[in-house]
């Protein structure tokens, strides 16, 4: 559920139910997104919540390419999961294999909560195994240096 929902979507919403108090950022335990007690009311159809409708903006007219450099994310998330997707692009064509074949979606955004910087902390992401870490690890994690 929710595969379709782009990133800046997935944010927008994420966005809401932290502000409703409905999830909570458990900062003791890894940054993980945690139910709140009225977050469970509402899972539990006790309660109820409507949330904004993302609407994505519209394209204007053919920008030039200065105004395309200004049009960059200003998050500095969605700026990096933009580059990771970037490097995991360059490295498919380079292998000649699909993208998702390098990571998934779901394997770069966890790249971008949890930063990793070492083979350690790397090998601890969900959806990178033992060979794609060894294969991959270094120039991922120098481009989320980049970003840190």
């Amino acid at each position: 559920m929710g595969r379709g929902r782009s990133f800046a979507e997935w944010n927008f919403y994420m966005s809401q139910l932290l502000q409703l108090g409905i999830v909570d950022i458990a900062y003791a335990e890894s940054n993980h997104l945690k139910a709140t007690p009225y977050g469970m009311q509402v899972l539990h159809g006790k309660a109820s919540v409507q949330l904004a409708k993302y609407i994505p903006p519209t394209p204007t007219a053919k920008a030039s390419p200065r105004k395309a450099k200004e049009n960059k994310p200003a998050n500095p998330a969605e700026r990096l999961f933009l580059a990771l997707k970037e490097l995991r692009s360059k490295i498919a064509k380079e292998e000649n294999i699909p993208p998702y074949l390098v990571f998934s979606d779901k394997t770069l955004l966890e790249m971008v909560r949890h930063r990793p910087t070492t083979l350690m902390s790397f090998n601890s992401i969900n959806g990178v195994g033992e060979k794609k870490s060894l294969k991959y690890w270094s120039r991922f994690t120098a481009l989320i240096k980049q970003f840190t």
